[in-house]
């Protein structure tokens, strides 16, 4: 009730909605600026996901000599991750035996459907490069190339965590400061 009145007292309604309309939009495009910087961190995320995935499939095709479909079904037991999860066991699916599907085709659709939007260019250069290997040369040729994609996203991953450590900060500084211009714009 104080609060009412002091506020009443001192600060006329217009000048309260002012301040209100201030307050939203400083709020608002600093939590742009926050979803926008989150973008490098879920990089980072899903490129530690991917080296998980290669250790998985190095195991698994290497020395249990699994077919792809059982990797995929591991892969999706093993990770923490539900989308990861689903989207290995939709691959599981149109590859199991008795289906039409093309490898090339399901693997594009995997790699879209759980990188679009985080993912650069470069990784899906990569990830998509793995995808002419896997099933198609023998477990040595298949090895090899993993240990070249892990090695090709580690360094993808130290290039994310770099832009991340230094993007963040600009992206979040930003979004406050084009909210802070646009209320002195307004007022």
């Amino acid at each position: 009730m104080a609060l009412s009145y002091l506020t009443k007292q001192l600060l006329p309604e217009e000048a309260m909605t002012k301040w209100i309309g201030a307050i939203l939009i400083i709020g608002i495009s600093s939590l742009t600026g926050f979803f926008y910087a989150q973008k490098f961190t879920d990089r980072c995320y899903i490129l530690k996901l991917w080296l998980r995935i290669i250790d998985i499939f190095q195991t698994e095709i290497y020395f249990e000599a699994r077919r792809l479909p059982e990797v995929f079904r591991r892969a999706a037991s093993l990770l923490q991750d539900r989308r990861f999860s689903n989207a290995f066991i939709k691959l599981m699916q149109s590859l199991e035996f008795g289906t039409d599907g093309d490898f090339k085709t399901a693997w594009g659709l995997f790699l879209v459907e759980t990188g679009e939007g985080v993912l650069v260019k470069e990784d899906f250069l990569v990830l998509y490069d793995l995808g002419n290997y896997l099933g198609s040369t023998d477990r040595l040729d298949q090895l090899a190339k993993l240990k070249t994609c892990h090695a090709s996203l580690t360094l993808n991953l130290q290039s994310a965590e770099h832009d991340r450590n230094k993007q963040t900060r600009i992206y979040r500084y930003l979004g406050f400061a084009i909210g802070a211009i646009t209320v002195l714009w307004l007022i």
